[in-house]
């Protein structure tokens, strides 16, 4: 003679940590009789119900594991230094920065080994003629969520001795690299410089490329906000080292006033 099974439990929402298929067998349990309309409208809000809360919870741990990588990477290098370049007054100039190369070789280890992957979408537009390349830098984790950064940055056609898939090449290169330390949080600094003269001026093509994104994009209410970041009275006075970050800044005017 066959013993009685035990009578199953039914969770109830009490009991707590439910899942959706749980919650919808006690919904309908509950519903009996309501109809089949009561019974399938449960069962939507319930499963958005379900979906939020993953959100949330891969948002948090999200943000947690990308505080724990912040505070383990290291500062990234200015490593590399331009070849320096003679100014058509007869100086030289030149910059220090970060290889995009080295800056993956720093950080991916420590990325990966939390489950963070990155990729870019890059595309040139043309702006009264001018070419541009616009960069997203797509930051993913293993649970689902992503943030990204963008940056758009002009192509110079009157650069030195470069070509066209040269200098297309070269911003490129430049625009992930931005990119992908913006949506870290990078931050990158100057080796020791002590005893090293002070960094040279732009030159007068560098002056050019940044007078025209400031007139092509900016309104003039922010250049003198602009000018005081780098506590400056005229773009002439800028710096090699701020050339690289002063673009940086003008793309970030030019998006905040874009639809304005």
């Amino acid at each position: 003679m066959c013993k009685p099974k035990p009578e199953e439990k039914i969770m109830t929402v009490e009991d707590g940590n439910l899942s959706v298929f749980q919650l919808i067998h006690t919904a309908i349990g509950k519903l009996d009789g309501e109809g089949s309309e009561a019974v399938v409208s449960a069962i939507e809000r319930l499963v958005e119900l379900e979906d939020r809360v993953d959100r949330r919870n891969s948002e948090k741990e999200f943000y947690r594991e990308l505080a724990d990588f912040q505070a383990e990477c290291p500062q990234i290098k200015k490593t590399s230094s331009s070849k320096k370049s003679a100014t058509k007054e007869g100086g030289k100039f030149g910059y220090n920065y970060a290889e995009l190369d080295e800056i993956q070789k720093t950080i991916k280890p420590l990325l990966y080994k939390r489950g963070f992957s990155f990729s870019w979408d890059t595309e040139t537009v043309f702006e009264n003629n001018n070419p541009i390349i616009n960069c997203t830098c797509y930051l993913r984790h293993r649970n689902g969520h992503l943030t990204k950064a963008s940056f758009s940055v002009p192509i110079n056609r009157d650069v030195g001795s470069m070509n066209e898939v040269q200098r297309h090449s070269a911003v490129k290169t430049y625009i992930k690299r931005q990119t992908l330390v913006d949506v870290l949080g990078l931050t990158t600094t100057e080796n020791d410089t002590d005893g090293s003269p002070p960094s040279e001026l732009l030159t007068k093509d560098q002056v050019a490329t940044i007078k025209k994104t400031i007139t092509d994009f900016i309104p003039p209410s922010a250049v003198p906000r602009f000018l005081k970041l780098f506590k400056i009275e005229k773009v002439e006075d800028l710096s090699q080292n701020d050339y690289e970050f002063a673009l940086q800044k003008l793309a970030e005017f030019k998006a905040k006033y874009a639809d304005k």
